[in-house]
């Protein structure tokens, strides 16, 4: 490591110092390296050598801030690099694999699949996982002719990138893992067979996302699965790394070491197969790619850390189902209650002198909710989706939120409830909004009877970036607002003689249960006005003579209406103001349609009630006018 002079006993420095990295690697019971990075630094002190700085570190640390059973993995290509050690391992395949079986794969691997294919990586389990259960999985294949005989059969992996078979996977650590009592176990997910099997009509095509089974096809494959448990006891509570934390550092290959950077000649820690070493040098332009899933679930689509760098930030979509596009037996006792996960990972570098060597990936769920209501617990869930599959939150309680279905759009909704049963059945779902767009949104409250509960009228949507996250992760607060206005989104003050209908424009398009409406009309014995059914979303709010009322939205994610000119949209919120309901005809003559832009002004006509007005005070009405006008009263 040191040049050094020959009659110097103090060891003086001629030349500069080289400093050696190596990454080492122990496999477990499956194969799959566990690696570390070793830096050997020399220690100056005075100008002379005073021995050497040691230091073990690893690339990346993944830490699971979720309530859920996440599994970690990597594509084989960084684990293993191009050469697979389990693959060479002739001995295994000797045992495991027959001679016929073993002359099949190789001719499928060299025929029959196309070059896309094969450069699909399998996803391999990392070593030390924090997960309570972790599911493995296995594919047999086989080739039948045209009378169902099968001409031949062999065991790999889904894109048969690897011989893989029960009988090779094994538990990585027998002290801490336990296969589950039921075994491997045929996945019956999908349109398959009685026995799993799924056809196509070639390897090349490959099998459908469906998983349907066609007897006249001569290419089938099952999946088998089976659940490793971890073993809790006080044998293993030393491990408390492998309970918080995973590790992962890639594979990097021989050739690609820095022409600076030399091995020595004897690169061997130990004679133990089970361990082996490399230089480690990595591109600038090559990642570090991380898969997850939940359970069973499917693998996310690779999250790409730059190997070189500081912070980065995304969002991953995790499936819950293996086959989300299939249906079936496994998806029936399924103990997930969402169908898609949506995480968010946040990569910094250690604090500290740590920093230099090793970062820390955390993955937390992207959607938090709050509830800042003193009085009310909020009901919230996906848009589409049934009520079973609803989050209920207490007041002053939070918690994360999953999607209830892969294919609804990622819109929500919510209703106030009370603790009693019955009482919590009496308001309607708000309309959707979404959780990608940020800022504050009114949602009217709507009851299903025809009486309007005068404490709530609207709640108060808040969307925001929460720190800490790269702008990825999403904070949502509702609380209600004082139904006379005061502090709310919106407020509507009504300082003229005349009542005023208001209500959302464009719900005839898309009309739904809470927008229906009657276009009675009656008059008010005290007040002496018209009357309409405030209740509903079409005939409009009415807000009385030298009154105010908190205003809301029926449809918060039909905000845009197309301009007439230019064909620009403008995102603005239009509103329907008149002067009686807006499913009557009456309302329908004295309408105005405004913005809710500040500065907007527009005027209404008394005179156009003339079913409710005689002709006389009509014509004394002809020259008045109720004017709107839009303005705040605050920042």
């Amino acid at each position: 490591i040191l040049n050094k002079t020959d009659d110097d006993d103090n060891s003086i420095i001629e030349d500069k110092c080289i400093d050696y990295q190596m990454t080492v690697s122990a496999l477990d019971g499956n194969g799959v390296p566990f690696v570390i990075s070793i830096k050997i630094i020399p220690k100056i002190t005075g100008g002379a050598y005073d021995g050497l700085h040691l230091i073990l570190f690893t690339e990346l640390w993944i830490k699971n801030l979720t309530p859920l059973n996440l599994a970690i993995g990597a594509p084989s290509s960084q684990l293993f690099g191009s050469n697979n050690p389990v693959d060479k391992d002739s001995s295994i395949i000797a045992a495991e694999t027959a001679i016929m079986e073993l002359v099949s794969v190789l001719e499928f691997e060299g025929n029959t699949v196309n070059k896309d294919d094969s450069q699909v990586n399998d996803i391999i389990v990392l070593p030390g996982q924090d997960a309570e259960k972790v599911c493995e999985e296995v594919f047999e294949f086989i080739e039948v002719d045209s009378m169902a005989n099968v001409l031949r059969r062999w065991w790999a992996s889904e894109f048969n990138n690897s011989r893989k078979r029960p009988g090779l996977v094994k538990l990585p650590d027998s002290s801490s893992w336990k296969w589950e009592k039921h075994g491997w176990k045929k996945d019956l997910c999908g349109s398959v067979d009685r026995e799993g099997w799924e056809s196509c009509t070639n390897l090349v095509g490959g099998f459908s996302k469906y998983r349907t089974f066609d007897e006249s096809h001569p290419y089938r494959r099952r999946r088998w699965v089976c659940t490793r448990e971890r073993i809790t006891s006080e044998k293993n509570i030393d491990w408390l790394w492998a309970e918080k934390l995973v590790v992962h550092q890639p594979y990097i290959n021989q050739d690609q070491a820095s022409e600076e950077q030399t091995q020595p000649d004897n690169n061997s820690i130990t004679n133990d197969s089970s361990l082996r070493d490399v230089p480690t040098s990595v591109k600038k332009d090559e990642h570090i790619s991380i898969n997850i899933k939940c359970g069973d679930g499917s693998w996310s689509d690779s999250v790409t850390i730059p190997s070189r760098g500081g912070a980065s930030n995304g969002i991953i979509r995790l499936k819950a189902s293996r086959w989300a596009h299939a249906r079936g037996e496994l998806n029936k006792s399924s103990e997930h209650k969402y169908a898609l996960y949506e995480l968010i990972y946040n990569v910094q570098p250690l604090d500290g002198a740590w920093g230099e060597y090793t970062r820390l990936m955390k993955i937390s769920p992207r959607i938090m909710l709050h509830n800042d209501s003193d009085k009310y617990i909020m009901h919230i869930k996906q848009a589409g989706s049934a009520d079973d599959s609803l989050l209920q939150l207490k007041q002053k309680q939070s918690s994360h939120f999953y999607w209830s279905s892969s294919e609804l759009p990622d819109l929500i909704c919510v209703k106030p409830g009370f603790l009693t049963k019955e009482r919590d059945e009496c308001f309607c779902w708000s309309g959707v909004f979404s959780v990608n767009k940020l800022g504050m949104t009114a949602l009217r409250v709507r009851c299903k009877d025809d009486t309007q509960y005068e404490e709530i009228r609207t709640i108060r949507a808040h969307v925001y970036i929460r720190s800490k996250t790269g702008g990825a992760g999403i904070n949502i607060s509702f609380r209600e607002e004082d139904p006379l206005g005061k502090g709310s989104l919106y407020r509507i003050e009504n300082m003229s003689p005349w009542p005023v209908w208001i209500g959302q424009d464009g719900l005839v398009a898309n009309p739904n249960q809470s927008y229906l409406f009657s276009s009675e009309v009656s008059v008010d014995e005290d007040d002496g006005v018209l009357l309409g059914d405030s209740d509903g979303a079409l005939a409009g709010d009415i807000v009385k003579p030298m009154s105010c009322l908190s205003f809301g939205l029926d449809a918060p994610h039909r905000r845009s209406k197309p301009r007439a000119l230019g064909g620009l949209s403008v995102k603005d919120i239009l509103l329907r103001v008149a002067l009686a309901p807006l499913g009557s005809r009456e309302g329908e003559e004295s309408m105005k349609v405004m913005s809710f832009t500040v500065g907007t002004t527009d005027r209404l006509s008394p005179s156009k009630l003339c079913l409710s007005l005689s002709e006389e005070i009509s014509n004394d009405l002809l020259g008045v006018r109720v004017i709107g006008c839009v303005c705040t009263d605050g920042p």
